[in-house]
């Protein structure tokens, strides 16, 4: 991992001081877990900065900051997420978030855990990705989510297909789950990439322990539904 403070202040307009060590402390105990060692280094140089790429929110810009720990505000991120820093929000209900292994502290990808439509666009492989990029003056982070939306899968892997599957950990997780849910693979494939939980039922979205696995029970469909999509390949 680069030296991300130091690249930080070479190229920000305006970076916040880092945290304190009691702040830090604060902030691992909303985690439930110390973070790893060069995240740690990071955070006590750098509270936050202000990004250069192209955002273009609906509302005020807000500034990257290393200092949010996992909110309130929606509850089902926290289930696909144990432990998660909220670097960038947007004032609608959406935010970038950083993956945090609650066991470990070690730190994943960078996700946009989304609210209108309800889902979860994985935008940027680790936090180096995500700091190298809003720092990229040509980078236009509202056309990278545009991307990542129109790769938003219709609907996942049925589990009785999944069974089957010749991924071993596939078949595992499917093995454990109602014959009625459907399976996201979010473990490779070129970002960005995600999937809508929000009309697969939000309360009974679920993930494979530190896998970027997860499983959704679909809503049910009206019978009016269900012919349109065998007709017209459209309709829930």
């Amino acid at each position: 991992m680069m030296d991300l403070a130091e690249y930080i202040r070479s190229r920000s307009r305006k970076v916040e001081p880092g945290l304190s060590d009691e702040a830090l402390a604060k902030l691992e105990a909303e985690l439930g877990v110390r973070l790893a060692e060069e995240v740690r280094r990071l955070i006590a140089q750098v509270g936050g900065y202000e990004p250069l790429c192209e955002v273009r929110w609906q509302m005020d810009e807000e500034d990257v900051t290393f200092a949010l720990g996992p909110s309130d505000w929606c509850p089902v991120y926290r289930e696909a997420f144990p432990a998660y820093l909220q670097l960038l929000q947007n004032g609608c209900g959406d935010a970038w978030i950083l993956d945090i292994d609650p066991g470990t502290g070690e730190c994943g990808c960078v996700v946009l855990a989304s609210h209108d439509p309800s889902s979860l666009r994985f935008h940027f492989r680790d936090l180096e990705d995500f700091v190298v990029k809003t720092l990229d003056p040509n980078f236009d982070l509202a056309a990278h989510d545009d991307a990542t939306f129109r790769n938003l899968p219709p609907e996942g892997l049925p589990v009785t297909e999944a069974r089957h599957s010749i991924d071993v950990v596939i078949r595992e997780y499917a093995n454990m789950l109602p014959d009625s849910y459907h399976l996201f693979d979010m473990r490779s494939g070129e970002l960005p990439y995600g999937f809508c939980w929000g009309m697969h039922g939000a309360d009974k979205r679920l993930r494979f322990g530190r896998e970027l696995l997860f499983a959704t029970e679909p809503e049910p469909r009206s019978a009016l539904s269900q012919w349109l999509r065998k007709i017209f390949g459209k309709g829930r």
